[in-house]
C-alpha cells in the first residue's frame, strides 16, 4: 500500500508543481524587470540533485571515501577547509568504517548544505527576449565559476521533452503570477 500511495503522490506532485519539480513561493518575485522575472522556489527533487554528485564520484560502488567526499564538499559547499571537511566526514560516517553511503551523504547535505531544510531553494529566471536568453546562456557557459551557478537552462522553443514540459507548464505559471503574486501580465 505504501508503494501505491507513493506513486499516487508522485503523480499528483508532477501535475501541481512547476515542471513537476518546483514549488513556487508565494509573495513578490526576487527580481522583476521589463524583460525578466526571477521567482524563488523549493526544489522538491533536492535528494536527486545531491545524489547526482554522489553517483558521479562513487565509481559504481554504494559508498564514497574521504577523498571523494572532499571533492564533492568543495563543489557544493564552496569550502577548501580540510579540517572542516574531515570533521564532517567523521560525523556523517555513522558506521565509522571510512565510508559514507548515499543515506549518510543525504543526511550531510540536508544538515550542512541545506541548513536543516528538507528542500533546497532555487531561483527560477524567466526571460522574454530570446537574444538576452542566448547571451546569458553563453556567458554562463564561458564563465563556469560565475557567482550564481546555473544548474539547467530550459528553452520553450526546444523540441526536446524538457522544452515541451516547459511549454505545458507556462500557462499555469502565468496564472499563478497573476493571482498569487499580484503582478501585471508578464
Amino acid at each position: 500500500q505504501d508503494i501505491v500511495e507513493h506513486d499516487i503522490k508522485t503523480i499528483i506532485l508532477k501535475r501541481i508543481l512547476f515542471l513537476g519539480q518546483f514549488e513556487l513561493e508565494d509573495g513578490p518575485p526576487i527580481h522583476k524587470s521589463a524583460t525578466a522575472l526571477v521567482l524563488k522556489a523549493a526544489d522538491l527533487n533536492t535528494n536527486e540533485y545531491y545524489l547526482k554528485f554522489f553517483r558521479k564520484h562513487c565509481e559504481e560502488k554504494s559508498f564514497i571515501g574521504k577523498d571523494k567526499f572532499g571533492i564533492i564538499v568543495k563543489k557544493i559547499c564552496n569550502t577548501t577547509n580540510k579540517r572542516q571537511i574531515e570533521e564532517w566526514f567523521d560525523k556523517y560516517d555513522v558506521a565509522s568504517n571510512g565510508e559514507i553511503d548515499s543515506n549518510e551523504f543525504l543526511a550531510f547535505c540536508k544538515d550542512v548544505v541545506g541548513d536543516g531544510r528538507e528542500h533546497r531553494f532555487v531561483a527560477l529566471k524567466f526571460m522574454k527576449n530570446r537574444n538576452e536568453f542566448e547571451t546569458e546562456k553563453k556567458f554562463h557557459k564561458e564563465h563556469i565559476s560565475s557567482i550564481v551557478e546555473v544548474e539547467k537552462f530550459y528553452d520553450s522553443n526546444e523540441k526536446s521533452v524538457e522544452g515541451k514540459r516547459l511549454r505545458n507548464a507556462l500557462p499555469n505559471l502565468r496564472e499563478k503570477i497573476q493571482t498569487h503574486l499580484s503582478m501585471e501580465k508578464f
